[in-house]
């Protein structure tokens, strides 16, 4: 499995079918941990964040999700 595909099926499981969800937010984390540098800076940002609903749209419409509630820089 790729690694996209490892995200999008534990961001999945919190997101869509709000199952397994504790073991998904380790999983996205251990991911994270070990992938950080491949990842792109939006969705990494985002997982680190727990912010999964903006990467849920990110890997969906390949985009950037609409600002939120992100601490802003200081």
């Amino acid at each position: 499995m790729s690694l996209r595909d490892s995200i999008y099926q534990n961001l999945e499981s919190i997101i869509v079918y709000k199952q397994n969800v504790a073991a998904a937010v380790l999983a996205l984390d251990g991911l994270l941990r070990e992938n950080k540098r491949e990842l792109p800076g939006d969705l990494a940002h985002y997982l680190e964040n727990r912010s999964y609903e903006k990467a849920w749209a990110w890997l969906n419409e390949g985009k950037q999700a609409p600002r939120g509630t992100c601490s802003p820089k200081s």
